[in-house]
């Protein structure tokens, strides 16, 4: 398939019909005569809120197909291009959708998709589909698309890559910058597609304002071109359709091939069922203060003295107050030649156990062990977390990363753990690119998660477990090795309580990292109870906003999952 130039279409929209109508036109124009043959508009082109009630709403919404489409569709037929805008569609009175479009270089409308979660007051007005994720061939590839807050879980646009999408269109009329800085990019990244987002714009002296900065985005999550944040814009973009079946990651994994579908069956449950939701103790209560610690230790130049160090400065980190720590992924070997040496390295991490079960009784903590298990005949990548009184809980690692795979045997459950101090949850390294399992912990009920881990991929630090921590409103403790490939150091990812200032902060977890490549333990207060609360914005829940009805795809059986 041939590539071709897209277009991001960035714009001010008013109350007018007729101008916003008359505006629109003139860019498809401009955009068409740069070269563009994919055109993408933002959210509700043909009128702007904000909406006394819900019958104004409705008033000054329009019918599909109709006038404003057949003008859109006139346009693109003229020019041979394909264009994407987002309406809003009245239906039975007064039900009101934020309805997108997708039309053909023929003029024709190709199908539509409807917004499934809705941001705040946006409820008021407007009512959420219970559609799917329809995904639809044309000459420039196959197209998704989702409207603003549908990007900001999970399931919406993994739905539409399951279903072979290879460039998804994403309308906005976002107040918040968080989007184009993590929600839009980490869609492309994780799903390894061509992301095109068109955000409005505000104008001058408009109080807060839509903030632009649409994208257009490789299936790295690397940025083709980007929008201003302050002033109308067309953006393009070269797209190469093909490139998005390419689920690659380093020498020996598949994002999409590495997925664990029977470990997600979860995510299609009835959200009442969520064990969540069944906990007697309720969201809202006072604060939960912990303190948590990433622990930052080199395995140099052996795994005795890797031992050493670990438990000195896990010792030092303990006597200043800290009941959750975890230590690296692995944090006693070198990972290369750990396949050969495998008999060993269970005496090693046994040998570690011990030494921590004390450490962990003497200062009432838990430890998080990232460490060799044998069984049988069969070896784990195996994280043991050690409690107060010197037991262990511990969950076997489900999906492995490159040389992994030649010496351990895959677990078979995701797990989470009661503590005194709140419900934990635990996935290592290369797991957080799986939106999937911090989803699931977080159904299961995880206030926070455990996150040995090796920064593999310069996007695992900068967006993959921010965005973890984002979609699920719950807190990440990463300990990484100072030797993994992205030169970054650990992380504990906190999210901010309901409401906030800026009210998209709620959206944007916080992070305090530590130095790269060193030796270091970071350790900060984190909520517990905080996480339970699932609200970012006035009618909108995280969890309880889901469909879950829709995602069937994301637990089915690979081999009954549409291939390329």
């Amino acid at each position: 398939m041939k590539s071709y130039l897209a277009a991001s279409i960035q714009m001010w929209v008013g109350k007018s019909e007729e101008e916003n109508l008359k505006r629109c036109l003139e860019k498809l124009d401009e955009a068409a005569a740069n070269g563009a043959k994919l055109i993408v508009f933002p959210e509700s082109v043909n009128s702007s809120g904000p909406y006394d009630t819900r019958q104004e709403a409705f008033d000054r919404a329009l019918t599909i197909p109709g006038k404003f489409t057949d003008e859109f569709c006139t346009k693109a037929a003229a020019h041979g291009v394909h264009v994407a805008i987002n309406l809003n569609e009245k239906s039975e009175s007064p039900r009101v959708f934020h309805t997108t479009i997708l039309i053909s270089s023929a003029g024709e409308i190709l199908g539509k998709y409807r917004k499934h979660l809705l941001w705040g007051d946006e409820y008021d007005h407007f009512v959420p589909d219970r559609a799917g994720f329809p995904v639809f061939e044309t000459e420039l590839g196959r197209i998704g698309m989702y409207v603003c807050a549908d990007g900001l879980i999970p399931e919406t646009t993994r739905c539409l890559a399951l279903n072979r999408a290879q460039v998804l269109v994403n309308m906005l009329a976002s107040k918040g910058p968080d989007e184009s800085w993590l929600h839009v990019p980490a869609r492309s990244s994780e799903n390894r597609t061509f992301v095109i987002s068109a955000n409005q714009v505000g104008q001058p002296g408009e109080l807060r304002p839509r903030v632009g900065g649409g994208l257009i985005l490789s299936p790295k999550g690397e940025v083709i071109a980007k929008a201003s944040e302050v002033h109308e814009d067309i953006v393009y973009g070269t797209i190469s359709p093909e490139e998005a079946d390419d689920k690659s990651c380093g020498e020996q994994n598949d994002l999409f091939v590495d997925r664990r579908p029977d470990l997600y069956r979860l995510l299609s449950e009835k959200t009442e069922k969520l064990p969540l939701f069944q906990d007697a103790q309720q969201a809202g209560e006072e604060s939960k203060l912990v303190k948590v610690a990433a622990v930052q230790v080199d395995w140099q130049p052996d795994p005795a003295h890797a031992l050493e160090r670990a438990l000195e400065i896990a010792e030092d980190t303990a006597s200043k107050g800290a009941k959750i720590l975890v230590l690296p992924e692995l944090f006693l070997f070198e990972k290369a030649s750990l396949g050969e040496r495998l008999d060993v390295a269970v005496k090693e991490s046994r040998e570690a156990l011990d030494q921590f079960k004390k450490l962990a009784e003497a200062h009432s903590a838990y430890v998080t062990l990232s460490l060799v298990e044998k069984e049988g005949e069969k070896f784990y990548h195996s994280t043991f977390l050690i409690d107060g009184h010197g037991d262990c809980g511990t969950y076997r690692k489900t999906h492995l990363w490159g040389s992994e795979k030649e010496w351990a045997q895959p677990g078979d459950a995701l797990q989470v753990f009661s503590t005194p101090y709140g419900t934990v949850g635990i996935m290592v390294g290369y797991e957080a690119l799986f939106p999937e399992i911090a989803r699931v912990l977080t159904c299961m009920g995880a206030s926070l998660i455990l996150h040995p881990c090796t920064w593999e991929l310069e996007d695992d630090p900068s967006l993959t477990v921010r965005i973890r921590a984002a979609e699920n409103h719950i807190h990440i403790v990463s300990a990484n090795r100072p030797d993994s490939p992205a030169k970054r150091g650990s992380m504990i990812t906190t999210v901010h309580p309901y409401p906030t200032q800026p009210h998209w902060k709620v959206r944007y977890p916080g992070v305090e990292e530590a130095p790269p490549g060193v030796e270091f333990h970071i350790l900060t207060d984190i909520d517990m109870n905080g996480p339970r609360q699932k609200t970012i914005a006035v009618h909108t829940d995280l969890i309880r906003n889901r469909y879950p009805e829709l995602y069937g795809i994301l637990s089915r059986p690979k081999e009954n999952i549409p291939t390329t």
